[in-house]
C-alpha cells in the first residue's frame, strides 16, 4: 500500500510518498520513485498500485503529448490510460498536480 499526502494551496503543492514497491502478493520488491516531475507542465505526476502504469504513463505524456497545461493530461488520460494499460489490467491511481 502506498501512502500519499499532500497539501494543496494556492502558492504552492507538497507532496509526499513512500518508496516501496511491492509485488503482486503484497510483499516487498523494492524501491522506486513514485513521483515523476511535469516541469514542462508546471506539474507533477504520483502514481499509487502499479507501478509499471505509472511509469509507462509518465512515458506516455514525455512522448506523445503535445499539451501545455494540466488541463490537457487530464482529458486525454480518461482515454489514453486504459490503452496504456490493455489486457494487462493493473490496479493504479494516478494523481497529477500542477497550477494552470
Amino acid at each position: 500500500m502506498t501512502a500519499l499526502n499532500y497539501l494543496l494551496t494556492e502558492k504552492c503543492v507538497i507532496i509526499s510518498m513512500d518508496t516501496l514497491t511491492s509485488r503482486d502478493c503484497k510483499t516487498p520488491l523494492k524501491y522506486s520513485t513514485k513521483i515523476y516531475p511535469l516541469l514542462h507542465l508546471n506539474s507533477v505526476l504520483c502514481g499509487t498500485g502499479s507501478h509499471r502504469l505509472t511509469i509507462n504513463w509518465f512515458s506516455y505524456i514525455q512522448g506523445e503529448i503535445l499539451a501545455r497545461d494540466i488541463h490537457i493530461i487530464n482529458e486525454l488520460a480518461e482515454n489514453q490510460l486504459p490503452v496504456i494499460n490493455g489486457t494487462d489490467k493493473f490496479d493504479s491511481d494516478i494523481y497529477h498536480f500542477g497550477y494552470d
